[in-house]
């Protein structure tokens, strides 16, 4: 009840939020995550000494103060994407979609593959408010349950619809309307046994394949999705399509070209190398 009540009261005062994305709550919050509360910092050191071990210590703080600015740039700009109505978002958002793209939602559904960089909360919910296209994306259901049903509701108040990994299998089964399918594909397996091994910035890295899995089931599509922050609190979102005969091998390497452009834009306060390949051990 309490996380409830606490969720409510911050959707409540982020309706009166002037956002800025060097403004002074912005600011405050960039502190507050970095100075004050050390947000995961032993994480993020331990992830950016991995990664790019050939950088200085100057530099990975220099890294680790642009990811501190860019998380809380994504938490106040996530409670805003829970409060303010759709013309808020005007201008905010720019899908470069395909033409291939348009041309095989006119058929078939597509399944676009995500990452945990720049604002993947906005590109997936409000896809279907600026695009008109049938959406959904899989998510991980919170413990709480109360909890869950407000999130999941703040989520599709555009038209996004939210399905587990179990219910998107059983939905791409008994629905045959085109849509787009957004999975955000570099988070670490729970299952250490689950995925499959790439390499990925210089480490042996398990990745979620089930995307890959459901696109050759069904013969569909998969596209990777790049999001860049432009002026502001604004983003344009672009799309590759991958190859049928490597998709999350593909996906992998777009994802670390991406990281490498932009390192403060990706999450780095997951602990995403917890798992070790025994086979290489």
């Amino acid at each position: 009840m309490i996380n409830k009540t606490i969720y409510n009261l911050l959707i409540f005062i982020s309706k009166f939020l002037p956002l800025g994305y060097h403004g002074v709550i912005h600011k405050f919050c960039t502190y507050l995550l970095s100075e004050v509360l050390s947000y995961r910092k032993k994480v993020i050191i331990d992830n950016l000494q991995l990664a790019f071990p050939q950088w200085d210590g100057a530099h990975r703080t220099k890294i680790m103060k642009g990811y501190y600015h860019q998380l809380s740039a994504y938490v106040l700009e996530t409670l805003v994407l829970f409060s303010k109505d759709a013309r808020w978002f005007n201008h905010k958002m720019n899908y470069v979609l395909p033409e291939k793209m348009k041309l095989q939602l006119e058929s078939k559904s597509v399944i676009v593959m995500g990452s945990h960089q720049g604002h993947w909360e906005w590109a997936a919910v409000l896809f279907p408010l600026f695009t008109g296209i049938n959406a959904h994306a899989v998510y991980k259901p919170l413990s709480n349950k109360a909890l869950d049903v407000l999130v999941k509701k703040s989520r599709s108040r555009f038209g996004l619809g939210l399905l587990s990994m179990k219910e998107v299998v059983r939905y791409m089964a008994t629905h045959q309307q085109a849509a787009v399918y957004f999975f955000v594909a570099d988070q670490s397996p729970g299952d250490a046994h689950s995925g499959r091994w790439f390499p990925f910035l210089g480490q042996e890295t398990l990745f979620l394949n089930g995307a890959e899995q459901l696109a050759k089931k069904y013969q569909l599509p998969v596209w990777v999705q790049t999001i860049r922050r432009k002026e502001g609190s604004a983003y344009e979102v672009s799309f590759t399509e991958l190859p049928e005969e490597a998709i999350t091998a593909t996906y992998v390497e777009h994802l670390e070209a991406d990281i490498q452009r932009e390192p403060e834009s990706w999450l780095w306060s997951h602990k995403r190398w917890k798992h070790k390949n025994q086979q290489n051990h």
